[in-house]
C-alpha cells in the first residue's frame, strides 16, 4: 500500500524532512519527502504494513521536527513504485 502525503504549516527550514527520515526508517516506510515551492512538503510513502504506514501518516500529522508545526495534510492512497528506501530529495 502507499500514500501521497502533502504536508502545510512551518514545515520548510526546521529539519522537518531530516525527522521524517528517521521516522520513516524506524517503521520500516519506503518512498521520498522532498520540500515544495509553495513551501509545504511531500512524502510518497510505502510498506506492506498498514498499521505501520498509519502510524508514519499519524506521526507527520504531528510534526516529527520538534520546531515544525503542521496545520494540515492531505493523504491520498495510491499504488506506488516499490521503493528499497527513504530519501529526502531536494
Amino acid at each position: 500500500m502507499g500514500v501521497k502525503i502533502n504536508v502545510f504549516g512551518h514545515v520548510q527550514g526546521v529539519n522537518f524532512r531530516w525527522y521524517t527520515q528517521q521516522i520513516a526508517n524506524k517503521l520500516g516506510i519506503h518512498g521520498f519527502v522532498r520540500n515544495e515551492p509553495d513551501g509545504s512538503v511531500y512524502i510518497e510513502a510505502t510498506s506492506d504494513d498498514n498499521d505501520k504506514l498509519q502510524q508514519f501518516i499519524d506521526d507527520v500529522r504531528q510534526s516529527p521536527s520538534p520546531q515544525g508545526h503542521v496545520t494540515d495534510i492531505t493523504v491520498e492512497k495510491v499504488n506506488l513504485d516499490n521503493y528499497h528506501d527513504f530519501k529526502i530529495l531536494r
